[in-house]
């Protein structure tokens, strides 16, 4: 990595300078190479020389003199001082480098090789709760985590830990026997279960007895009852169809494949644990790790300012806390991770919190590889989504909205395109995903139709549109793409474009680093506006002469090859004509 780089013959000339007593002995402390907002100031600056200046009572001008001076990196011209910082450019010579390579190894750039595993637990919707909303961050954040550490070499896990286990489940039992049917659950689906579910918390505030009996249905069916295991079967099949079409429609694939009840299904349920976590709470209890507490089993906590993880209940009945740590074990078990991530809502950080310190308690020392990757909420414009209330949006018509708004701006701007159809369920689907994975995942999301929708500026269609046309010109110019190399490039908005392409490998780590697939979607949305405006000053096929001309075409090529290789990663199609 070129950064990577460029810290290392920082050091080495920072010890060159020592060797030659220019500079005092001391211990480098940790510096960063940051990217400047301002292309005047180059590729990369350092803030080294600030950050020694008290501890070796020098200057930071002096310290920056003696680092230049020993500076002897080839793919930089001579880094300049810029009161305290130094500013590294690099040579034309490496970015046409840098710029054959991507035409070399079109989808391949950026790639690395590794060893390493990543397990991520993501999306993982509740049986009898239509797919939402709001499971939509954590499935298309989740998605791309997955694809950008795949990209980046590792050996990647994606598991979807279906909810088909818990409380819910005796309310809804409850709402079946009193206003259910067998035949309309057929024919509705899982919109059906979900009004029965609605309605069990409105009659609940009017009869609280709802409650204990809903709580009886389960531990009735925690026990095997024959009857509840059957209706909650029926309300499984339900829920995994409408799953398996959302997924469907927005192209996510898992990994791990998995019997379920007979068929094979890219899914791990939660039921799956159920006896095992049983089995493991006992042996907890014998061992003297876990602990009875007021007729319940808990696990303690190193940390007395977290309250201790509840196993089971006083009822004997147990928790998703009991099974989480019952999958979390033979996760590790099956595949040796390096590291496991869970992509869930912001609201579950304390559970994840009594759930690794609870791992680490019972000895097992890959715990410190659990991390939990937090997200915001999608929110109405009066609150937080609630599926109890009835309040919630669901991702089958959000999809069709989109694919059809799609369609009439297609419509309207390419009336002659070919497969209309097709490119409209891209760009919609483009625009959903977009519009979430380019915020950070931390920041909640107003749900707003006319943001989603947005077709203008920094959204999904304006990316898919760059890219359709350069294909354009590609196409128009009977060359191909990468066909001729480049050989100098001389005006600011090429060497802009050049510059702006090195860093999409770092980018990628950067994003993995920090799970965050926005600063993937940002560094798109510069390239595209930077491809347009150099498009929109310097012609490609009319240049004025054959070597310009190959060389933009050579440019463009690059830049559609990046641009694709991103979209990729934030799980977006790209259309060759718009």
């Amino acid at each position: 990595m070129l950064k990577t780089q460029l810290k290392k013959e920082i050091e080495k000339a920072l010890k060159e300078a020592q060797s030659k007593k220019e500079l005092p002995d001391f211990k480098l402390p940790k510096f960063t190479i940051e990217r400047p907002e301002n292309e005047k100031f180059g590729d990369y600056a350092a803030n080294i020389a600030m950050q020694l200046a008290p501890i070796i009572k020098k200057s930071p001008a002096e310290i920056a003199k003696a680092i230049v001076k020993h500076f002897k990196a080839e793919e930089f011209e001579t880094p300049e001082i810029a009161g305290g910082f130094i500013n590294f450019k690099l040579q034309q010579e490496y970015l046409i480098k840098n710029l054959q390579e991507i035409i070399e190894q079109k989808d391949q750039f950026g790639s690395e090789r590794n060893n390493k595993t990543i397990v991520i637990d993501y999306s993982s919707p509740n049986v009898a709760k239509p797919f939402g909303i709001g499971h939509l961050r954590s499935t298309l954040i989740g998605d791309s985590i997955k694809k950008t550490y795949k990209k980046i070499g590792w050996n990647t896990v994606g598991i979807n830990h279906i909810g088909d286990w818990g409380t819910q489940f005796g309310k809804l039992l409850v709402a079946f026997e009193k206003w259910g049917d067998e035949d309309e659950l057929y024919q509705k689906g899982i919109k059906y279960l979900y009004n029965l579910y609605v309605k069990f918390h409105k009659e609940e505030e009017k009869d609280p007895k709802l409650k204990k009996l809903a709580k009886e249905k389960f531990k009735k069916l925690e026990s095997g009852d024959k009857k509840a295991k059957h209706i909650c079967a029926l309300f499984t099949h339900a829920s995994i169809e409408e799953f398996d079409k959302i997924y469907k429609d927005l192209g996510i694939k898992w990994d791990l494949i998995q019997w379920v009840a007979g068929k094979r299904n890219p899914r791990i349920p939660e039921s799956e644990y159920n006896k095992e976590a049983k089995e493991r709470t006992q042996e907890w209890l014998e061992s003297g790790k876990a602990k009875e507490s007021k007729g319940a089993i808990i696990i303690e906590l190193p940390d007395k300012n977290i309250p201790p993880l509840l196993l089971e209940k006083s009822d004997g009945a147990t928790l998703y806390a009991t099974r989480d740590l019952a999958a979390a074990i033979d996760r590790y078990d099956k595949y040796k991770f390096d590291l496991m991530v869970y992509e869930v809502g912001n609201e579950q950080a304390l559970h994840f919190k009594q759930l690794f310190l609870a791992l680490e308690k019972l000895g097992y020392k890959w715990a410190k590889d659990c991390k939990h990757i937090s997200h915001g909420l999608y929110r109405f414009k009066d609150g937080k989504l609630s599926t109890r209330k009835g309040k919630t949006i669901f991702m089958e018509d959000i999809i069709n909205d989109a694919i059809e708004k799609s369609k009439k701006i297609i419509q309207e701007k390419n009336p002659d395109l070919k497969n209309k159809d097709q490119t409209a369920k891209k760009v919609g689907i483009g625009a959903i995903k977009y519009n979430d994975l380019a915020q950070h995942r931390q920041t909640d999301i107003i749900f707003d139709w006319e943001k989603i929708l947005n077709f203008e500026g920094n959204s999904g269609p304006y990316l898919q549109y760059t890219y359709a046309r350069i294909q354009s010109i590609i196409k128009k110019s009977n060359v191909g793409a990468g066909h001729n190399l480049p050989t100098q490039f001389k005006e600011p908005e090429e060497i802009s474009l050049l510059r702006e392409l090195i860093y999409f490998p770092e980018v990628v780590q950067s994003a993995a680093g920090s799970f965050e697939p926005h600063r993937i979607a940002n560094y798109l949305n510069d390239l595209a506006r930077k491809f347009n405006l150099f498009y929109n000053k310097l012609p490609v096929l009319k240049a004025k002469n054959e070597e310009t001309k190959n060389s933009r075409l050579s440019l463009i090529s690059a830049v559609a090859e990046v641009l694709s290789i991103g979209l990729d990663l934030l799980g977006i199609e790209t259309v060759e004509e718009m």
